[in-house]
């Protein structure tokens, strides 16, 4: 992918040397360590990088204050790491429950100077409590599960961003869970990733 690309999506030169670079760092490691299945550098960059950011077209429903942000099955850093370089005011706690990748994401973090990210590694339902504005999951768990898990680790009127292969099924079963847990969808955000039909569903607490 060109510069071209990343300016349209960032408008930042900086941010977007970072996001280049955070797409070679995962190219680089995949080839030592299984840490991500797409290994080659434009299927990071649209897969994982231009994914990622897709959370930004719903600023509006976040409103503009600074957000203490959970990653939850962080992976490789994704949806976390691209939303850190395009969100420098916002705290980011990138979560996974395999060591070796949390590690390698806390390396991706160090080279990448981003001093609001921390990294942990263990399962959501066995982390210290602590509650967050906005989490965010990527391919992680069924709607209905995921909206259960999330919804303890949530401020009032925090938000549950969770990107996934649109469903209409899965969005049906998860509305019927979350109305029993103080859970509203207010926003259902549908864009094409190459041939994959994507969404992103916001969720908010006590609204």
């Amino acid at each position: 992918m060109g510069s071209s690309d990343m300016t349209h999506t960032i408008g930042n030169e900086q941010q977007n040397l970072k996001l280049e670079h955070l797409a070679r760092l995962v190219e680089a490691k995949s080839k030592e360590f299984n840490i991500t299945s797409i290994k080659d550098y434009d299927s990071i960059w649209q897969k994982h990088v231009l994914d990622s950011l897709e959370l930004l077209k719903l600023q509006p429903f976040l409103g503009a204050a600074p957000k203490k942000v959970l990653d939850i099955g962080t992976g490789a850093g994704f949806p976390g790491l691209p939303l850190a370089i395009a969100k420098p005011e916002w705290q980011f706690t990138l979560l996974d429950s395999t060591k070796k990748k949390v590690d390698v994401v806390a390396e991706f973090v160090r080279e990448l100077e981003l001093g609001n990210v921390d990294t942990k590694w263990g399962r959501a339902e066995e982390i210290s409590p602590d509650l967050y504005d906005l989490v965010i999951a990527r391919a992680v768990s069924y709607l209905p599960d995921l909206l259960s898990l999330c919804n303890p680790l949530l401020s009032q009127n925090g938000f549950i961003a969770s990107y996934k292969s649109y469903s209409p099924k899965e969005l049906a079963a998860g509305l019927k869970i979350a109305s029993n847990i103080d859970l509203s969808l207010v926003k259902e955000h549908r864009y094409q990733l190459g041939d994959n039909e994507r969404v992103i569903w916001l969720f908010r607490k006590g609204v």
